[in-house]
């Protein structure tokens, strides 16, 4: 059976559990973007992202300034997803 080893207890902490290592391993970053479960009450919609990225990237991109995400994590995981969203109004990305 499959078990989830990543968890977001915060916005800007992200653990992961089962490992090599016998307790968690805690990492801090600036940001974390959780989407694997709909009911987390910090779950990221696309949305979320346009709200908490895109407005300022359109606005320091059309005052001359030059943007950039570094989206990191595994295959698979949703990082081009959360750059390009869906072929739908709704569900475009950044």
């Amino acid at each position: 059976t499959a078990r989830l080893c990543v968890a977001a207890p915060s916005r800007q902490e992200l653990e992961i559990t089962g490992g090599v290592e016998t307790r968690p391993q805690s990492f801090v970053f600036d940001r974390v973007y959780w989407s694997h479960d709909e009911r987390h009450p910090l779950f990221a919609t696309q949305a979320t992202l346009y709200e908490e990225l895109g407005k300022s990237m359109i606005s320091n991109a059309l005052s001359g300034f030059n943007n950039c995400i570094f989206a990191y994590g595994q295959t698979g995981s949703g990082k081009t997803y959360s750059v390009l969203g869906q072929d739908t109004p709704e569900g475009r990305g950044l």
